[in-house]
């Protein structure tokens, strides 16, 4: 914030607010809000005037300081309230005290709204946590008072606060700034509720608000999850006097269970999610035990139906195992014929997904044991390969070693005929030369010497 507006809002705003007019008044909110947007420590310091303007003032003036207060809430988060105290340990500036004893108690049932914080926001801890100090507490239960109060305005007898604050809530919940299942069972009531079937507004919004909410992430579907038991028991257990009694619990359940179908998440990285406990198969869970729980009180016929409604996952066999022992279970606690008819359908859709268990593990053992006969068949035949391969070896060699001997015999033979051969060609020759000498010497005559020579 510059100083040239910090100047005008010490000077022209905050005076403005106590005036008489409430025109003027109310301008003077709006552009506290505004300044607060630009700076966290406005926001902090002149939280207390918000609140209580909220509800002590007139009703135009209450909306722009709702409205005030959710923009804030959506710029800075619900931490920026208490940061200072956190690290600090000292409280934020109050130009003036709020009494907030009136939105201690939740209009339906008398408890409080507990409002979970952001995920991974360490500076929210819920009461009654000894592990962490008293100024930690106390800065949950600021945030948690904060949100109370908005959520009570849920209940105003003004239609314009309630459509205000339902869109306001709705946007806190779509952008994770705080994550509550309680919250979302409150809306889902408030939805049904016959007293805002003239509120078109807020029927649109929160119309619009749910489908987007429930189908952006997992997270966000395993909230509708969690609220899906308690909305129905406040339905279920309204008295006769209040207009809850008038709602139609089938449309409900309708509604909460295509909610949390698992195939309708957008995000492809929740789509691989789906191999795991989806939010079905919680769901068939928790109405198996909830049945078992009324003991056949108001409400049976109703979530005996929305089990036959559920998509469980195929390829979870512990899921299936749970489930037909809960059906077992269910069919003899059950002695309604309406409700006992939809748990037999239930009933036979979980033995066909068990049976279907079954048929994949005996196949899968009939697949091992055809592997192992073939393996054995594969090593008896390399077996047999390798001893014909020696065989043929040997039979090789031993051929080998017969041809090398035939072969050493033809040639020693054909050596010993050529020398034969050559033997006799010499002795005929040398025959012939004798019979030369022999003929030569008859023919030759020697003299004869005289004895008187």
């Amino acid at each position: 914030m510059t100083d040239t507006i910090r100047s005008y809002m010490e000077e022209l705003v905050i005076p403005s607010i106590p005036h008489s007019c409430p025109a003027i008044r109310k301008q003077a909110i709006k552009a506290l809000g505004l300044c607060a947007l630009c700076d966290q420590e406005v926001a902090r310091k002149f939280l207390p005037i918000f609140l209580q303007i909220c509800q002590l003032d007139d009703e135009a003036i209450k909306v722009s300081a709702i409205e005030s207060l959710f923009d804030i809430i959506m710029v800075h988060g619900l931490e920026c309230f208490q940061e200072k105290d956190a690290k600090s340990g000292s409280a934020p500036d109050e130009p003036e005290k709020l009494d907030n004893s009136d939105s201690d108690e939740v209009e339906e049932g008398g408890d409080r709204e507990d409002v979970d914080p952001p995920p991974g926001n360490d500076v929210f801890t819920k009461e009654g946590d000894t592990s962490t100090d008293s100024t930690e507490s106390q800065v949950y239960r600021s945030a948690n008072d904060l949100i109370q109060m908005l959520v009570n305005f849920l209940e105003d007898d003004s239609s314009t606060i309630r459509t205000l604050c339902a869109e306001g809530l709705s946007k806190l919940l779509l952008t994770a700034r705080i994550v509550s299942s309680k919250l979302l069972s409150r809306l889902v009531i408030l939805w049904y509720n016959p007293v805002t079937e003239e509120d078109v507004r807020l029927r649109h919004c929160l119309g619009v608000f749910f489908p987007v909410y429930a189908f952006s992430s997992r997270d966000n579907q395993v909230q509708v999850e969690e609220a899906f038991i308690p909305t129905l028991q406040v339905i279920f257990d309204a008295p006769a006097t209040s207009p809850l009694s008038d709602i139609d619990e089938s449309n409900v359940v309708e509604l909460l269970v295509q909610l949390t179908d698992p195939t309708q998440v957008k995000k492809v990285a929740d789509q691989s999610a789906l191999s795991g406990m989806t939010s079905h198969d919680s769901l068939a869970v928790k109405i198996c035990n909830e049945i078992i729980e009324r003991d056949n009180m108001y409400g049976v016929v109703v979530l005996a139906k929305a089990l036959t409604m559920l998509q469980l996952s195929q390829d979870n066999e512990l899921l299936a195992r749970d489930l037909s022992n809960l059906s077992i279970q269910l069919s003899q606690v059950v002695k309604d014929k309406v409700s006992l008819k939809s748990i037999d359908k239930f009933k036979v859709k979980v033995d066909e997904l068990k049976s279907k268990h079954a048929s994949i593990d005996s196949t899968a053992g009939d697949n091992v044991g055809v592997e192992a006969a073939a393996k054995k068949t594969t090593d008896e035949i390399d077996a047999a390969a390798e001893e014909i391969d020696s065989t043929v070896l040997d039979t090789t060699s031993l051929a080998t070693s017969k041809l090398k001997r035939s072969a050493a015999n033809t040639a020693r033979s054909r050596i010993n005929g050529s020398v034969q051969a050559s033997m006799l060609t010499d002795d005929s020759s040398s025959s012939g030369t004798e019979t030369s000498s022999s003929k030569g010497r008859k023919k030759t005559k020697i003299p004869k010497l005289d004895d008187s020579d």
